[in-house]
C-alpha cells in the first residue's frame, strides 16, 4: 500500500510491520486519532472501504498478538475500530485520565494509577 492522506489501515500495517521485529514478549500499538479515516487510495475514496480495510488490519494486527489502543482526540470514530479505546474532550485530558484508563487496560484493574496531579508545577 502507498501512503496517501489519513489512511489508517496504511499507518498501522506499517506500525505494526516495525514493532513485529522487536523482540518483547509484549507488544502494544497506541493510535490517536481525530476521526474516521479520509483519503483517496487508488482513487477510491469510499468511507466503506476505508472503514473496512481499517477493521481487517485491526484484526490481522491484533491476530498476530498485538494489544491495540485506539484514543479518540474530540471524535469517538475508534469505538468503531479498535478493541480497546478511550474518548477525550481535550489534548490536555491525555496527561491524567487517559493515561490511568491505558493503564488499566494493559495491567487489569488491581493495578491503581493515580496521575490526578500530573503536570502541577512547583515553584523554586
Amino acid at each position: 500500500m502507498l501512503l496517501f492522506e489519513n489512511n489508517d489501515a496504511d499507518s498501522l500495517f506499517h506500525a505494526w510491520k516495525r514493532i513485529a521485529k522487536r523482540r518483547e514478549n509484549r507488544k502494544v500499538i497506541i493510535v490517536l486519532s481525530d476521526g474516521y479515516p479520509s483519503c483517496a487510495v487508488y482513487g477510491v475514496d469510499s468511507p466503506k472501504f476505508l472503514h473496512d480495510a481499517l477493521k481487517a488490519m485491526v484484526q490481522r494486527v491484533s491476530d498476530d498478538g498485538v494489544t491495540l489502543i485506539g484514543i479518540g482526540i474530540r471524535a469517538a470514530a475508534v469505538k468503531h475500530f479498535y478493541p480497546k479505546w478511550e474518548v477525550v474532550s481535550s489534548v490536555t485530558d491525555l496527561s491524567g485520565r487517559v493515561i490511568d484508563n491505558v493503564s488499566k487496560m494493559l495491567l487489569g484493574t488491581q493495578f491503581v494509577v493515580d496521575n490526578s496531579k500530573l503536570g502541577e508545577g512547583r515553584a523554586a
